[in-house]
């Protein structure tokens, strides 16, 4: 699945290799930790937390170009207005950690491009 729009990474990064190897340096740590910190949140039912990280990565991920994550941080988000975690809601979050995983892979492939 092809989440990133190389050629608007390529806009923000103005052909700088090295500004682009620092985009996805922060991308790859920011993700990471929310990550970890989304899944704890799941396991805690801390729902205010997973609202607040989804919402920190979807502007990155429009930043990034990145519009089917943006989408998916939005409806995770709005899962998160009724306070509680339905068996769907965790199942979805869930999905989306492994979308999140993914896409580490695939914007650091884009490091050599």
């Amino acid at each position: 699945m092809l989440f990133f729009n190389p050629s608007k990474i390529d806009e923000i990064c103005s052909d700088d290799n090295e500004f682009k190897q620092q985009i996805i340096k922060t991308y790859n740590e920011v993700t990471l930790d929310s990550i970890e910190k989304i899944k704890n949140a799941v396991i805690n039912e801390q729902i205010d937390d997973i609202k607040f990280h989804a919402h920190k990565l979807k502007s990155s991920f429009d930043f990034l170009g990145a519009k089917s994550l943006s989408y998916k941080c939005m409806r995770i988000e709005s899962n998160c207005i009724n306070k509680t975690l339905t068996p769907n809601n965790k199942t979805e979050i869930n999905d989306f950690i492994i979308l999140l995983e993914d896409s580490i892979y695939e914007i650091n492939s884009l490091i050599n491009q």
